[in-house]
């Protein structure tokens, strides 16, 4: 009498934690907040990475996070948004006929080649985005990632909000959105904080993402341009989306990017709230190299220059 009812609560379990694509959303009471203020210091992606077979997953808290979307087998990081489109940072991008490598939750490798890629400045928009398109489809193993629906609001809606940070190394870690809305993202680190949890972005990070995590999904809200906390394209402005599905529409109208709303526990996390403010500066701190440390000085409106990560070679 009772397996019946408890195979329904299983299946409708399951059901409610399937999103686009057959991916289980990430658990629902997921916080970057207790995440970044845990003792556990290990940010690795991978325990052991190989670009050319399978890998193995840190299954410590960076397992909780579905990063099977980013391509990593090379510092010129790509970023999944349909199973046939990944953007990029347009300064550092991979080449056509490039291969890339992701991998899915089991560790299993999947090849795709580039074999064609737009920038945003070829279309006249100023912007560190470029976008490539993939051979074939990537498969439902690999998660793509959503954007944040747009809206005209996000500086008072995610302000203050811990974002989850990547660079060239395959770590993780937390910085603090310090303007977020109309074009652009920009970092802060959070003063309450452990440094080891945060990273100063240099060189060979552009092209990485950030993520917000809202409604069970890692939305992806950026990519680095500049080093520092980090700045750059912000992936929630209605006019960089129209921007995107004009290049996917053209690249391959059988795909399409997504979007995802911002939930509560979002907003609440904003400075707007009162509950967090960014690290005060040092006085007496000397000022790094700007072109590796730094991020350029910005306007709210018009992304950072990208040439303050761009490295010499690679």
């Amino acid at each position: 009498m009772l397996r019946f009812p408890l195979v329904l609560a299983l299946l409708f379990g399951a059901g409610c934690e399937m999103n686009h694509g057959d991916h289980p959303l990430h658990h629902p009471d997921l916080s970057l907040e207790a995440i970044a203020r845990s003792d556990d210091h290990d940010n690795r992606v991978f325990t052991a990475y190989n670009p050319k077979g399978p890998v193995q997953w840190n299954q410590g808290w960076p397992w909780k996070f579905d990063l099977s979307g980013v391509s990593w087998d090379k510092t010129k990081t790509a970023t999944a948004v349909t199973p046939r489109h990944v953007i990029m940072a347009a300064h550092f991008m991979r080449g056509v006929g490039e291969e890339l490598v992701f991998h899915d939750r089991k560790g299993k490798i999947h090849r795709r080649t580039l074999i064609k890629r737009v920038t945003f400045k070829e279309l006249g928009k100023r912007a560190d985005i470029g976008v490539g398109l993939l051979d074939r489809p990537l498969p439902k193993t690999i998660r793509t990632y959503p954007l944040l629906e747009p809206k005209q609001d996000y500086r008072q809606l995610i302000n203050g909000a811990l974002a989850l940070v990547t660079d060239q190394e395959r770590r993780l870690y937390f910085h603090q959105i310090n303007q977020g809305g109309e074009t652009t993202l920009m970092m802060n680190y959070h003063k309450e904080i452990e440094p080891t949890k945060e990273k100063r972005l240099a060189v060979g990070d552009s092209g990485n993402p950030t993520f917000l995590l809202t409604k069970g999904e890692l939305a992806l809200i950026g990519t680095h341009t500049t080093g520092g906390p980090g700045a750059g394209p912000f992936y929630g402005s209605l006019e960089y989306q129209n921007t995107l599905n004009t290049i996917i529409r053209d690249l391959d109208p059988d795909h399409s990017i997504r979007t995802v709303p911002i939930d509560r526990k979002v907003i609440n996390e904003s400075t707007e709230s009162g509950m967090y403010k960014p690290k005060p500066r040092d006085p007496n701190a000397k000022p790094s190299p700007p072109a590796t440390t730094h991020p350029a000085s910005v306007k709210p409106t018009r992304p950072p220059r990208p040439r303050t990560v761009r490295p010499p070679s690679e």
